[in-house]
């Protein structure tokens, strides 16, 4: 035993996480979000590229910049959107709960 408190993994593309601190929902709550921002990014920086993801069903049917995912996706436990046309910049510490899940592939891609 070294006595080092041990690191944090450091957040990957396409995982969901639990974030605070994202101003422009309108709302202090915490949210799920994905990252987005490349590996290379999230191993050197402070910060992390994300988007939010929510369970307001109503409030984002026929927005073509929201993706529609299915409970169990990412870790999810209700169905949701995730809102491409949110992105925000986070400081690695605002992501409050450790990894949960990761979204595919398939849904990465959609997201660009």
């Amino acid at each position: 035993m070294t006595g080092k408190t041990p690191q944090r993994s450091r957040p990957r593309q396409g995982g969901t996480y639990l974030c605070e601190g994202l101003k422009q929902q309108g709302d202090d709550k915490r949210r799920p979000v994905v990252i987005i921002s490349e590996n290379i990014r999230n191993d050197h920086s402070r910060t992390v590229l994300v988007v939010p993801i929510t369970s307001d069903l109503d409030a984002c049917k026929g927005n073509p910049a929201r993706i529609f995912v299915s409970r169990g996706e990412g870790g999810l436990d209700k169905d949701s959107y995730i809102s491409c046309d949110l992105i925000s910049t986070v400081l690695v510490k605002n992501l409050v709960q450790g990894l949960f899940g990761s979204v595919s592939k398939a849904i990465l891609t959609e997201m660009q």
